[in-house]
């Protein structure tokens, strides 16, 4: 498996609510040591994480350095260097259709809107990769979209997302060895338990 987490490179978008694929890999990769490999940092490309987990099988963790909207050049680099198709990739990413903190996971999918995974879909030409959408919850009707996503946590968002980066983490490790699906199940149930329909 491939976990992608999306966002932007540089320190000014590091707590943003844009950011959340990136937190959660850093946070994956601070948990995880262990089973930790081999760390590359590649420029303008992505930085990337070998790994095996506790019952010998390999996946790769990827945070992409070509700023959101140009995420599928790295999609597209690392997938030809790797090899990885496109039905071992799962990507991480925030989502403006989900309430703060809820997380829904889906095998396929349209890019509903989000240009990080409008561009993987591109270079693709087909939806049929897994993805974990995090919810930071809709825009006030008056604030622009970017300038809401690239805003920084407040400190009451930040407890919140805290907890789902760790539900995330531990669905991330599921995923390397059971099926998106099963992973899928759970983790939709309980988030539509805890927020209602999503």
């Amino acid at each position: 498996m491939v976990f992608f987490g999306l966002g932007n490179p540089g320190t000014e978008y590091h707590d943003s609510k844009h950011n959340l694929g990136f937190q959660v890999i850093d946070h994956f990769v601070t948990t995880h040591r262990k089973e930790i490999l081999e760390s590359r940092f590649l420029p303008t490309l992505y930085q990337y994480w070998s790994c095996r987990n506790r019952f010998g099988q390999a996946y790769l963790l990827i945070k992409p350095l070509t700023f959101m909207n140009r995420s599928g050049e790295a999609y597209r680099h690392a997938q030809g260097h790797f090899g990885y198709s496109d039905g071992e990739s799962v990507i991480i990413y925030d989502d403006v259709a989900l309430p703060l903190g809820a997380v829904r996971i889906r095998a396929k999918g349209s890019d509903g809107g989000h240009k990080g995974i409008r561009s993987i879909l591109s270079v693709t030409g087909s939806d049929e990769i897994a993805r974990i959408r995090i919810g930071i919850g809709p825009k006030p009707p008056a604030m622009d979209l970017s300038d809401y996503v690239l805003r920084p946590l407040k400190i009451t968002e930040r407890s919140i997302i805290n907890e789902t980066i760790d539900t995330v983490a531990d669905a991330i490790e599921r995923l390397t060895y059971e099926r998106v699906e099963t992973v899928m199940n759970q983790i939709n149930r309980f988030s539509r338990e805890k927020y209602g329909s999503l």
